[in-house]
């Protein structure tokens, strides 16, 4: 296709959306492989609403996607325009393979969304016990900093 083409691979939708936030939103892994380690997209690009490509996988609850972009360095704690970071993503979107990445990946699991409401929130709001279960685990191994 056009990739064989030497194609701009640095263009992004009237949305901010480039091409492998598209592939990782269509779970499109074999793309994304490509994209980032043959032909170096840039893995940090936000589109407008400030989705990267690992809040993308996470919302498709693509875990091999999230597992990639975790493992090339897109920044887990990237906030969409909401304050949403992919945990607090994984926990509205039931992406619990997700969520479990990330906190191996030392997300903070904190961070609260422009609601002040935290991934743990957002799972109790969805009332899956299974991400309840694992983010009050994951909290007990990483105790919230004291405020000052």
């Amino acid at each position: 296709g056009l990739l064989s083409f030497d194609a701009k691979l640095d263009v992004q939708t009237r949305t901010g959306k480039n091409v492998l936030i598209l592939a990782a939103t269509f779970g499109r892994l074999e793309i994304c492989k490509y994209l980032i380690e043959e032909r170096r997209v840039r893995i940090d690009t936000q589109d407008n609403e400030g989705f990267n490509a690992l809040s993308a996988a996470v919302v498709g609850d693509d875990s091999s996607i999230c597992a990639l972009m975790i493992k090339h360095g897109c920044p887990i704690e990237a906030h969409t325009t909401r304050g949403e970071t992919p945990l607090i993503l994984a926990a509205r979107h039931h992406a619990a393979e997700c969520a479990k990445l990330l906190i191996k990946a030392n997300a903070n699991l904190y961070t609260p969304d422009e609601n002040g409401q935290t991934a743990l929130d957002h799972a109790e709001g969805t009332l899956n016990s299974r991400l309840v279960d694992l983010f009050r685990q994951a909290q007990k191994l990483q105790p919230q900093p004291p405020t000052s």
